[in-house]
């Protein structure tokens, strides 16, 4: 073969293959690739796990137990004896892991009174942090209540020292 067959032959070959590098990249990135700013799913973290978490007195309100629950994934679920359980939905919300054994809450809860009216949505939101033995969680947040259109109703700060729960055996 001539040489300028060649280096025509080895040129396309040269492009083919870069076109074809160029398209299995683009499609690697429709495949859903969002880079290292997408979230993550968590499989295990030291926060996971059940929490027994006395509530102080704060902002007008007794004090009172929660049982949270904070589950794998970045979600957290919560019941409490603050009310009797007709005025008051569970707990949902997220957290976020922002260090090490540090984390934040974005949780909500409706709230009626007695006669069944609807007050509003309560938002608690704030930092937690696990200690290093892994057996407390300490968080610092802020309640805040909305009525259905948005406006607060009230706002406080609020703290709680909660211990682990652990599995008890059976007998």
């Amino acid at each position: 073969m001539p040489d300028m067959k060649k280096k025509s032959y080895r040129t396309s070959a040269t492009m083919l293959a870069g076109v074809l590098v160029l398209a299995l990249v683009g499609v690697g990135n429709l495949q859903g690739d969002d880079g290292p700013s997408a979230p993550k799913p968590v499989f295990t973290d030291p926060i996971v796990g059940q929490w027994n978490c006395p509530i102080p007195p704060a902002g007008g309100a007794p004090g009172f137990i929660v049982i949270k629950n904070i589950h794998v994934g970045g979600t957290e679920s919560e019941i409490d004896n603050a009310v009797p359980p007709s005025q008051e939905s569970p707990t949902v919300g997220t957290w976020t892991k922002t260090g090490h054994l540090a984390y934040t809450q974005n949780a909500y809860q409706m709230s009626w009174d007695a006669s069944g009216n609807f007050i509003g949505t309560w938002n608690y939101t704030g930092s937690m942090t696990v200690s290093s033995a892994l057996n407390k969680l300490n968080i610092q947040g802020l309640a805040t209540l909305f009525d259905a259109n948005a406006n607060v109703l009230t706002s406080f700060p609020f703290t709680a020292s909660c211990t682990r729960l652990l599995r008890l055996n059976s007998i």
